[in-house]
């Protein structure tokens, strides 16, 4: 009687406990929820408040000039600032919404080997052709073989993330490089991107893989590159560090696969 009264304890305390531990894991998504919501109406408040702001000054100046708007010179150079902003408004507006989507879909695609070189080749080519950044230079060894199995567009995005980081954390400065290494372990390749820019805050660290955490100025940025990162590494089984030893010192990041 003692044992099946003990097993039976025993039976309430682990169904209790799961009970609980699903209910922790509810609220912690449910603040997540609430968190990224919180962070979608502010970033979509700033591109939408422009759109506005332009719409009702370019409806205004319609209203008042009698259908002869548009006819001489001041008019057409306001339609000239206003029309780029609100099609750029726009534009970010979409861009929030899409990243935060791709934060929120799971990973369905099917994953296959691939060579992990031959993908940051695909990036690194892609990006020779942005323009402000011709002072960086860029090293990587493109002979060695590393292959992965990996979901190929998905990586390729982990990779132009944190390239185009590390690309932006030299803005300003006279010269920088980037370093990319991929290493093999017994059950992991490592590939890791390396800069000489403006480094990271202990701050900054503890918060970067936060949604909608950035320190760009306003309209450089989402704040959800790295959460997206951080979400496909998941998925992967994988992970992602980051070390700066601080402001001015450059940064590393390494993606575990």
């Amino acid at each position: 009687r003692m044992i099946d009264r003990f097993q039976r304890d025993k039976s309430e305390s682990d169904r209790e406990a799961q009970s609980r531990g699903e209910q922790m894991i509810r609220c912690r998504h449910l603040a997540d929820l609430g968190q990224m919501a919180s962070g979608i109406a502010h970033e979509i408040n700033n591109p939408l408040n422009s759109i506005l702001l332009a719409s009702d000054s370019l409806l205004q100046r319609l209203n008042e000039s009698n259908g002869q708007f548009g006819r001489d010179d001041a008019d057409r150079e306001l339609l000239r600032a206003y029309l780029p902003m609100i099609a750029q408004a726009a534009d970010r507006c979409q861009a929030i919404t899409r990243r935060t989507l791709d934060i929120a879909r799971g990973n369905n695609s099917p994953r296959v080997r691939y060579d992990l070189t031959k993908i940051v080749i695909e990036v690194l080519d892609r990006l020779k052709h942005v323009k402000g950044y011709e002072h960086i230079s860029i090293e990587f060894d493109r002979t060695k073989s590393h292959p992965a199995d990996v979901n190929t567009g998905e990586i390729v995005q982990v990779v132009q993330n944190l390239v185009m980081n590390a690309l932006e954390s030299m803005e300003g400065m006279e010269s920088g490089k980037v370093t990319i290494t991929i290493d093999e372990s017994v059950d992991e390749v490592i590939l890791s991107v390396r800069d000489t820019g403006c480094g990271m805050t202990p701050h900054v660290l503890t918060h970067l893989y936060k949604p909608f955490f950035t320190e760009k100025p306003s309209g450089k940025g989402t704040g959800l590159g790295l959460s997206i990162v951080d979400r496909i590494m998941g998925d992967h089984g994988g992970r992602i560090d980051a070390h700066s030893d601080g402001p001015g010192q450059g940064s590393i990041f390494r993606v575990h696969l």
